[in-house]
């Protein structure tokens, strides 16, 4: 499905990973797999663009701000405990971004720099392959990874990466 324009409000495409944030009334949720965006729960029908590639015409990666910051397939998004950004899995970029979702809405790299491969490590230095889910057993203080072949464990302040399950076939 390419879109010539991007969606209107109410035409979602593909929504993915669904997180509420109570204390805002808003749901966010990644939408075809290159942008995030929100609705409040008082007004469900009307959703808000927050960042990356409004329509699906592919993926990009980039760090910056509502309409700079690109994705490739967002995996999934998880909130952290301080609930002022959404940890994002960019799946085909092969990275771990954050997007700050109070005032301005910007995306930043936190793990890996677009190798798809395995290396625990800290920040750029670690390296990532095809992230998929994020779940946070602690509220958001750290974060459990899936990937092609590992389970890894990460946390919001030192962003190190133990492997904690799998190996190389």
């Amino acid at each position: 499905h390419e879109w010539a324009t991007a969606p209107s409000p109410t035409e979602l495409y593909r929504p993915l990973s669904p997180k509420y944030h109570a204390a805002q009334g808003r749901l966010y949720f990644a939408s075809n797999g290159y942008s995030l965006r929100y609705f409040t729960i008082t007004d469900p029908s009307l959703t808000t663009f927050l960042i990356g590639e409004p329509g699906s015409r592919g993926g990009g990666d980039a760090d910056g701000s509502t309409t700079t910051a690109r994705f490739n397939f967002i995996g999934n998004i998880e909130l952290s405990a301080s609930q002022n950004l959404l940890m994002v899995s960019d799946q085909l970029n092969c990275k771990i971004k954050s997007v700050t979702i109070t005032g301005v809405a910007t995306a930043t790299t936190r793990i890996g720099n677009g190798a798809c491969t395995y290396l625990d490590g800290t920040g750029a230095a670690a390296r990532v392959n095809n992230p998929r889910q994020l779940s946070t057993p602690d509220g958001g203080g750290s974060f459990y990874l899936a990937e092609t072949k590992y389970l890894r464990h990460f946390s919001v302040t030192g962003y190190v990466l133990p492997t904690i399950a799998g190996r190389d076939a």
